[in-house]
């Protein structure tokens, strides 16, 4: 699981170390925030997960919190019980405290997972307890800078980005920094909506930072492709004004191979790219051509080539690429093609989804989901309508 800086992925692996070689008794880890705090418990399930040990993980809050907490231990064995204290009432700690040498006993592991303040209210009111642990385990993940965010271009999207630009700017200035990048993702992809493509880009890639930070790996995936189909329609934008280098040319084959972006015709066989989260737009003849020969390439080298279609030249791609023009796709191949794509993208939409439970999916992934599940059927149906 990577992503954190090098002395706090040290501080992480000196903790799983204590884990591995304890068999019972208490740790203590520290955070500074809430944001620190989601990742530690994200990362603890993942690599309780991988080394097959069974995790319990409990918020106390009062005395009837830590009886319910000693009776699930004693009637399934636990071997790491994640503890939180940010609800807990004055009393719980002193309870605590008194329950130190019962909570010993068990084959149990306890994490208490605190803020500095919560680490002090345990010293003063659950004294004898702390003197049985060792110094805590602090973590304190860096902020993600949030990039400057433009005003909106003239368009549809223009009084919604306003809007999120605002709140965002708002919760900035009030240091609610969890707040600010929840409202992220729905700005980003109202600037890629836009044609906005490059405040887009780092929206997208501020989020691929902000849950890698949090060990959320699925995620972070999930916004590199944003990335990546963002900086795919800018390079379209170029190529229509015949703008194509040799690195372009490779990245947007690559998208148009991995289904990020593919072409799709109109009823009236007009060709339009669409990406995988369904926006869509028209193109002319010219660049369809020059996208198919993309997509047909059989391989690329460094020197000249001819890609031919038919045999008609035409429009260069490149240095010393020549296309030659030919007819588009049957509507049942480009059909057949765009629901093979269209189901792989919900299968892994799908994966990233089973991380969750149905209380902490994130709301985007859900009309992820839901769009591309209709997207499915949607093309089953005029598939079977034209075989």
């Amino acid at each position: 699981m990577g992503g954190w800086p090098d002395e706090l992925e040290k501080e992480w692996r000196l903790l799983l170390s204590e884990l591995e070689e304890a068999d019972n008794g208490f740790l203590v880890v520290e955070y500074d925030r809430p944001f620190t705090r989601d990742a530690l418990r994200r990362r603890l399930r993942a690599e309780c997960r991988r080394r097959g040990w069974s995790l319990l993980e409990h918020a106390l809050k009062d005395g009837r919190s830590l009886a319910q907490l000693e009776q699930g231990i004693r009637s399934s064995p636990v071997r790491v019980a994640l503890l939180a204290l940010h609800e807990a009432a004055p009393e719980m700690f002193r309870a605590l405290n008194l329950a130190r040498e019962r909570l010993y006993e068990q084959d149990t592991v306890f994490i208490f997972l605190v803020s500095a303040e919560e680490h002090g209210e345990l010293l003063r009111r659950a004294h004898d307890l702390m003197t049985w642990t060792a110094p805590p385990f602090t973590f304190a993940l860096p902020e993600v800078d949030i990039p400057a965010l433009p005003p909106p271009t003239a368009g549809a999207e223009a009084e919604q980005i306003e809007y999120y630009r605002e709140r965002v700017h708002q919760a900035l200035d009030e240091n609610a920094w969890q707040t600010a990048y929840d409202l992220l993702p729905p700005l980003a992809d109202l600037y890629l909506a836009a044609g906005m493509y490059e405040p887009a880009q780092e929206l997208y890639h501020t989020l691929v930072r902000y849950h890698e930070n949090r060990g959320d790996e699925n995620q972070a995936v999930a916004f590199t492709r944003r990335a990546d189909i963002a900086r795919g329609w800018q390079i379209l934008r170029g190529l229509e004004a015949g703008r194509l280098s040799p690195d372009e040319r490779l990245f947007l084959r690559r998208l148009f191979d991995d289904g990020y972006l593919r072409v799709q015709f109109t009823e009236e066989g007009e060709p339009q790219v669409v990406d995988e989260m369904g926006s869509e737009a028209s193109v002319p003849r010219a660049l369809y051509l020059t996208i198919k020969a993309l997509s047909e390439e059989a391989a690329m080298t460094d020197s000249k080539y001819d890609i031919h279609i038919d045999h008609v030249e035409g429009l260069a791609i490149g240095d010393g690429a020549q296309v030659i023009v030919g007819p588009p796709p049957t509507l049942d191949d480009t059909l057949t093609r765009a629901l093979a794509r269209a189901r792989r993208t919900l299968t892994i939409l799908e994966e990233q989804a089973a991380g969750y439970t149905s209380l902490t999916i994130p709301a985007h992934l859900v009309l992820e989901l839901e769009d591309k599940r209709r997207e499915v059927q949607e093309l089953e149906r005029r598939l079977k309508e034209v075989m």
